[in-house]
């Protein structure tokens, strides 16, 4: 019976973990909507530059909404026509996605925001800097390929031109730097370098 019973929690928990795997990004849209409504409503309080940098975080969800909901299928794409994998969830798999985003932007986008907000402005270049080098993959993905890629659209039309409006807010501010521009490339080129390095080793391990 009781062996029964640790079966049944473990049966519960990969389920559940699976079923977040799975629909984790279905929240994105609502989430960005609800995030929206709650810094509007606390715009007077801040100014406009740490209001766009806190806007970075429900501008990259509506992007992975597009990404991975609607039309979605952005871990197809990338195994399947940048890497040339005959299998849709090798080697970027459902799991690799959930955590790259969850701990990239669930997570990294409010506590670079709080950092902006909190401890110095100059923490603030990160975010925007993030989005519009992901845009740019996007693009250049696009561009080499001659095809739609899931997320291309909210690249363009969304994360690029709140990206640079927000740059040119920093700009104005006395914000952007060199230090601190450089500071957030190279960090987030080598994020998005090692997220790259990890997937191509274990495709290049386990194909």
């Amino acid at each position: 019976m009781k062996t029964k019973g640790i079966n049944f929690i473990s049966s519960s928990g990969v389920f559940m973990k699976n079923y977040l795997y799975d629909h984790w990004a279905e929240s994105t849209l609502v989430i960005a909507i609800t995030v929206s409504i709650m810094l509007m409503s606390f715009i007077n309080c801040m100014t406009w530059y740490l209001f766009l940098v806190w806007m970075q975080f429900p501008f990259y969800l509506v992007h992975e909404f597009e990404e991975h909901v609607y039309p979605g299928k952005f871990k197809t794409f990338f195994n399947q026509i940048i890497l040339d994998s005959n299998r849709i969830d090798f080697p970027l798999s459902t799991a690799n996605v959930f955590w790259i985003n969850i701990l990239a932007i669930w997570f990294l986008f409010p506590i670079v925001a709080l950092l902006t907000q909190h401890i110095s402005p100059i923490y603030g270049v990160l975010l925007p800097m993030v989005s519009i080098l992901n845009a740019s993959l996007h693009i250049i993905f696009a561009i080499v390929k001659r095809k739609y890629n899931p997320g291309l659209l909210t690249s363009i039309f969304l994360l690029y031109p709140t990206s640079i409006y927000t740059f040119y807010i920093l700009y104005q501010s006395h914000l952007l730097q060199w230090a601190n521009t450089v500071y957030s490339f190279l960090f987030a080129f080598l994020a998005h370098a090692l997220i790259v390095v990890l997937v191509l080793r274990k495709y290049l391990r386990y194909r």
